[in-house]
């Protein structure tokens, strides 16, 4: 699922900034706000119950390339 979020995310061009990179699907289970550079946010949210491997990725044009994780839900 990160390629097809992150390519929607590509598609929104110039109104991204105003929807902060985050295409319309429920495929985004938990997202943070646009970040400058040494800002943080803490994001907490509920893992997903079913155990699998879930992509973590920054949506901004050109970050998802190095910024992506792979999170891991085991049971």
């Amino acid at each position: 699922s990160a390629d097809a979020i992150g390519a929607a995310a590509d598609r929104l061009g110039s109104a991204g900034f105003a929807r902060r990179f985050r295409p319309e699907t429920d495929q985004i289970l938990a997202a943070t706000d646009l970040l400058n550079h040494q800002k943080s946010e803490l994001l907490e949210f509920r893992a997903p119950s079913t155990p699998g491997n879930y992509d973590l990725l920054c949506t901004f044009p050109g970050h998802r390339q190095s910024m992506h994780a792979v999170m891991r839900v085991v049971k």
